[in-house]
């Protein structure tokens, strides 16, 4: 095995040899459309990689889960099926590389299996991976459970690179965060340093853009009614230039919108602190990057910082803590609501007496959410005369016979309990196991990433630069409030009026970003969403609503703000017993807020088509 020693801090792949790369994503989620990539081919945009990125917390939790059963399972197979064996001729013709983290669990599989398809139909291009994100048990020390399944650190940049320098077309990942897919090829073509970390610092703002796919393009937009062509909706392309300086476009003749907005919030999408954004490979500033509408569909994105990243990676383990269960039924008519809380509460409380019959562990959490009478806004909700509802009930056990016996009852409540009871979604609900994340940090020495291609293997040693201090988590941060100008009639207009918002999941946090529509508007919009008002308002998502941890920064660069609720989400990912337990659609809830503005902005506010 050959030994890459990158002591020479000015050490880069590649050769200086191209001003502009142009980087493409076909994939922001395992699931996501497999047209995206016959799209991209169709359309005339030059491109020279394309992206996938199929992982999130969920999806490695069911991958692992897949392993388990199926030893040389683990991976992503539609990156094969539905790309490779549709595109690879294509692809070959079009001289474009390939970077996906579909190795899941299992890259060096995928990588084989790839190969064979590659050799079944004909098309000659070299398929590299890379692996060495797994980490032990032992090497992970103490853990919350004994049914640990698997555990991965997030690698970085520099093992795809050192790929793409190998000569690899094609590069299958394991777990990396997701912006490395974008940032090696930008390293390896455009000859940067790893020790230039605005540019690294660019250059994951460019993969940060546009790793969810159509989220930049239009997609998941909260003015989703001004975006055209929904059917069609163009996948991103970035084209970033030697200095950093990003382009965000789509394919001519697509759907979607590439705007400030599409492309503002998706900068403020799960980065948490935007002057701190830990990754592997820099620490990432993006406060001030600014955002700038240049052409149609064309948005120009400057102002990335950096500095010497952490000496540690960040790992997500799994492990089992017994097991859950969730059915979903109808319920219909006069008092909707009302009954569907009734029959939920008297089917666990049936349940509940019998296991204390039986002398047997009961249940160990349960949820209920009545869906359609807007129980997921909490004290917020206007929802209660609603005449047709969906009922979840959600439960956790050690004791898997528990839930197993709810499951039987509840199809009985059609005919023991309220009327209106009037279907049952899948059928009896299937007991399962429930996976639980624990984050921490390992030392980068600790774990030896391995890059193989045909017969080659190479161990990339990290390049470690001295630790950051003052980097620990702030549970207080929170901008300052504005001091406005009240010197005219104020006015109270609900806050979507104002801004825009997209929310996301990190673990059990969710963050939530706002952007203003104009920079005037910013410093109401801090004035009305102080502390204590915030905390107030969305007080219903906390686990612990007594110790609520709420945190807020500034991006001065595009008139934002971005907070972070922690514990906010009933476990998060595939622990959540809630509906949205990765958050996704809490920011449309914080829009509806009030906020006081002064009376002269209702013109402005009503040409915008935003009353």
């Amino acid at each position: 095995m050959l030994s890459i020693e990158l002591d020479q801090r000015t050490w880069s792949s590649g050769e200086m040899n191209k001003e502009v790369l142009r980087v493409a994503s076909a994939s922001g989620f395992w699931g996501d459309t497999p047209l995206s990539t016959k799209q991209l081919l169709a359309s005339n945009s030059h491109i020279d990689y394309i992206i996938y990125d199929y992982l999130a917390e969920v999806t490695m939790a069911l991958l692992a889960k897949a392993r388990m059963s199926k030893p040389e399972s683990g991976f992503v197979p539609d990156f094969n099926q539905v790309v490779i064996r549709a595109h690879a001729q294509q692809i070959k013709e079009r001289g474009i590389k390939l970077v996906a983290n579909a190795g899941g669990m299992n890259p060096v599989a995928c990588a084989e299996e790839i190969r064979r398809s590659l050799k079944e139909i004909g098309v000659d291009l070299k398929v590299a991976c890379v692996y060495g994100d797994e980490v032990t048990h032992g090497q992970l020390g103490d853990f919350a459970t004994d049914k640990f399944w698997s555990a991965n650190a997030y690698l970085g940049a520099r093992e795809i690179s050192v790929a793409l320098e190998e000569g690899a077309d094609i590069v299958i990942t394991g777990r990396v965060v997701d912006s490395a897919l974008c940032l090696a090829p930008l390293v390896h073509e455009l000859g940067w340093s790893w020790e230039d970390f605005d540019k690294l610092s660019a250059g994951s703002l460019a993969g940060h853009l546009i790793e969810c796919g159509t989220q930049c393009t239009g997609g998941n937009f909260t003015d989703w009614d001004q975006v055209p062509g929904r059917d069609n909706v163009g996948f991103p392309i970035a084209e970033i230039n030697r200095k950093g300086e990003i382009t965000i476009e789509k394919p001519e003749g697509t759907g979607g919108l590439v705007s400030f907005g599409t492309v503002s919030e998706q900068l403020v999408y799960e980065i948490g602190d935007p002057k701190n954004y830990l990754l592997p490979d820099v620490i990432c500033d993006w406060s001030q990057a600014s955002v700038k509408e240049v052409g149609e569909n064309r948005v120009k994105v400057v102002g990335a910082r950096g500095k010497a990243p952490l000496t540690s990676y960040k790992v997500a383990a799994i492990g089992q803590e017994g097991y859950y269960l969730k059915t979903l039924f109808m319920l219909a008519g006069m008092q909707a609501g009302r009954k569907a809380s009734v029959t939920a509460e008297s089917i666990l409380a049936r349940v509940e007496k019998e296991l204390q019959s039986r002398k047997e562990e009961g249940l160990d959490d349960t949820s209920v959410e009545i869906l359609g009478s807007e129980a997921t806004y909490g004290a917020q909700s206007r929802g209660a005369q609603s005449r047709e509802v969906m009922v979840k009930i959600a439960a956790t056990s050690k004791n898997k016979a528990a839930l197993e016996l709810l499951a039987h009852e509840v199809a009985p409540a059609a005919t023991s309990l309220a009327p209106g009871l009037c279907a049952l979604v899948g059928g009896r609900p299937k007991v399962q196991p429930r996976l639980k994340f624990y984050a921490q940090f390992i030392s980068k020495e600790r774990l030896k990433p391995i890059v193989e291609m045909a017969d080659k293997k190479i161990e990339v040693e990290p390049l470690l630069f001295e630790a950051q201090a003052g980097l620990k988590e702030d549970d207080e941060a929170y901008f300052n409030l504005p001091e406005v100008s009240e010197t005219e009639e104020m006015v109270t207009v609900p806050l979507w009026q104002l801004a825009w918002g997209r929310s996301g999941d990190k673990g059990n946090n969710v963050n939530i970003g706002v952007v203003a529509r104009n920079s005037k508007y910013i410093d109401f919009i801090k004035k009305g969403l102080s502390h204590e008002r915030v905390s107030e308002y969305m007080q219903h998502i906390f686990d612990h609503p007594k110790a609520s941890i709420l945190c807020a920064w500034e991006l001065p660069g595009i008139h934002a703000v971005n907070f972070l609720f922690k514990e906010s989400l009933g476990g998060g990912g595939s622990t959540s017993l809630r509906m949205d337990g990765q958050g996704k659609a809490l920011a449309q809830q914080l829009l509806e807020i009030d906020i006081e503005v002064p009376k002269s902005f209702l013109d402005e506010i009503k040409s915008l088509g935003r009353e």
